[in-house]
């Protein structure tokens, strides 16, 4: 009995081809197959009553005081603004620390009556900037209302080392809406 032996680069081959046909197989039929399959799970997009949002703010926290206030926008009259993301950068010493920052988002109670809720963002620690101050961050999508209020949308950050300033930015993006 004689024995076929297929040579290395034969079997490398035929593996290559089989590959390349397999692949363009996908990339010609996958667009159309999942088009039939998952519709697109955006809604609204261009829906006009939705105005973009964005606020922005920087400031630095003194020396002998634990919080700075950011204020990043005020909503406007009759409109509810809808936040989607919120993203913060602190820098400070070394050894210095972001134990806390938080979202405060208000809400009408009634004929000139207001409600506010501090909503917590978690900071963490990046490492150090090429000045070798402490470089602390928050990036987080969420989904917040906030009615305005007499004092705006606000970021609150905290830091533990009063003895030393720090720098902080902070934004966050979403939406108008009119209020319900």
């Amino acid at each position: 009995m004689k024995k076929h032996v297929i040579p290395a680069s034969a079997a490398l081959s035929f593996a290559l081809v089989l590959v390349l046909t397999a692949g363009c197989f996908l990339v010609f039929t996958t667009d159309e197959a999942l088009a039939q399959v998952r519709p697109a799970l955006v809604k609204d997009v261009e829906n006009p009553a939705h105005s973009p949002f964005v606020g922005y703010a920087s400031g630095t926290i003194d020396v002998n005081w634990i919080n700075h206030i950011l204020s990043v926008g005020t909503v406007p009259s009759g409109k509810r603004l809808v936040i989607e993301y919120v993203g913060i950068r602190c820098e400070g010493d070394a050894d210095d620390s972001f134990p806390r920052a938080t979202i405060n988002v208000y809400k009408k109670t009634g004929a000139g009556g207001w409600t506010s809720f501090q909503v917590p963002v978690q900071m963490s620690l990046q490492g150090t900037t090429h000045d070798g101050k402490a470089s602390w961050t928050a990036s987080q999508s969420l989904r917040l209302y906030s009615d305005g209020g007499t004092g705006g949308t606000s970021i609150d950050v905290h830091h533990k080392k009063t003895t030393a300033t720090a720098f902080c930015v902070a934004s966050l993006s979403g939406y108008t809406v009119d209020e319900p």
